[in-house]
């Protein structure tokens, strides 16, 4: 049986870390997981349709020219869906009797409402390697899929509903993510998801409720991937995909040191909250080569901050960012507006404290109540009153919602003017990249 995975289309426009690049894409990780799950019993490819500047259509044609049996599309955030659908309906088109399924984050909350297309066969929950592969050989025998944990289908005419049941506790047995499956591995920057799930409860972050309880690879297994991908398709720059990089520092120090003591000649970065960070951290991940930090700040209001029940301050904020600088490492700040709480003289607080903090690599975002999220499915509780009435309109960034203090238009004229404050920062990001070498 032949299995073509595809990752859509984005319709959102390049962050930040891709504009001052302009080299490495970022892979489809989902997707290649699945793949290394499943390539021994089925016959699979993959397309990353970022790498292609096509049309849906064209996509459609390319997957039907492998001639599968099923398609599996990963929609993992909600830039990809309309994407996806378009695909879905075309190759369906066409096609009728390849088998849809769809997967990821995004598709997993709205399952009930996706199952109800007439192009889309299975929709896959959470973490879908057992399932998905559990599936595959159901479809080749041609067995009922009901007792197959994790999914939404149909079958004879009717919807069926199976709850997804248990998370992978033992990731070492995960296979790698396979970048001989991508058309030009060189072209991408590897990433590696060293854990999976967070020990935070962000209410504007759908991980708490796709991935519940934190669970994390052994040292040795990720050095082990590392060093294949460099062995195997010369790359020399990754990224640690985790939610929070630093929730077990004993773990990530001795990654670092296992990275140090390998000397394998890369550039690496991390995700992580400013209270997990600390001086002698920086100065470890300097000795190991990490280059970038991406930190969620969120908010220059020490009363939002609260809010949000973050265990640092506004002056922790400037002085991590200042002791990564000086440990060469180019921090990477990400703010949101339109939070529940938030006044006019919160999100001023916020833009004051993205012109003067000291790294021009900033990224500004709207607070939006996401499928999956808590504050999705209690906005009342929030003071939140959602302006848009169906998902697939959240593409790209805008603002979809009114607070208790700030009307929807209002919200949209700070954006603009905390757009144009990143903007001119990302301008000096270019030269502060070129002299760090990443």
């Amino acid at each position: 049986m032949r299995v073509v995975l595809v990752s859509p289309q984005s319709e959102k426009p390049f962050t930040i870390s891709y504009k001052v690049r302009k080299s490495k894409l970022s892979p489809p990780t989902g997707i290649l997981y699945l793949a290394s799950a499943i390539q021994d019993n089925f016959e699979t490819a993959v397309i990353d349709s970022q790498f292609y500047d096509v049309s849906s259509e064209k996509i459609a044609e390319r997957i039907l020219s492998l001639y599968p049996d099923v398609v599996g599309l990963s929609v993992n955030y909600h830039f990809f869906l309309r994407n996806a659908k378009k695909i879905a309906q075309n190759v369906k088109k066409i096609e009728p009797n390849i088998t849809i399924v769809f997967g990821g984050s995004f598709a997993t909350f709205l399952a009930d409402e996706l199952i109800k297309e007439t192009f889309i066969d299975i929709v896959v929950l959470k973490e879908g390697e057992v399932s998905f592969g559990l599936c595959l050989k159901r479809l080749e025998r041609k067995t009922s899929l009901r007792d197959i944990p994790g999914i939404v289908f149909k079958e004879n005419s009717r919807t069926h509903r199976n709850e997804f049941s248990s998370y992978i506790n033992n990731l070492d047995s995960v296979s790698f993510p396979d970048y001989s499956f991508l058309e030009n591995p060189e072209q991408y920057l590897a990433k590696i998801v060293s854990s999976r799930g967070c020990n935070f409860n962000c209410i504007y972050c759908t991980t708490p409720t796709m991935w519940k309880k934190w669970r994390a690879r052994t040292p040795s297994n990720i050095i082990e991937e590392i060093k294949d991908k460099v062995r195997r398709f010369n790359i020399d720059s990754f990224h640690f995909a985790d939610d929070n990089f630093c929730v077990d520092k004993k773990r990530m120090y001795e990654i670092m040191h296992r990275i140090e003591k390998e000397n394998l000649g890369i550039r690496l970065g991390f995700s992580s909250r400013i209270e997990l960070v600390d001086d002698d951290m920086l100065e470890q991940c300097a000795k190991a080569n990490f280059k970038t930090i991406f930190f969620g700040v969120e908010s220059g209001s020490e009363r939002i901050l609260n809010h949000l029940r973050r265990r640092y301050s506004v002056s922790d904020i400037e002085k991590t960012i200042d002791k990564a600088i000086e440990c060469g490492i180019l921090p990477f700040v990400s703010f949101m507006i339109g939070m529940p709480w938030e006044t006019a003289d919160d999100i001023e607080q916020t833009f004051r404290l993205m012109q003067r903090i000291n790294t021009p690599a900033i990224g500004l975002h709207v607070f939006t109540p996401y499928p999956g999220t808590e504050v999705y499915n209690h906005p009342e509780k929030y003071g939140i009153t959602v302006e848009v009435h169906h998902p697939e309109d959240t593409i790209g960034e805008t603002v979809l919602h009114r607070t208790r203090h700030l009307r929807s238009e209002d919200l949209r004229k700070m954006w603009i003017e905390g757009l144009g404050i990143a903007a001119k920062r990302e301008r000096e990001a270019k030269a502060y990249l070129g002299r760090l070498a990443f």
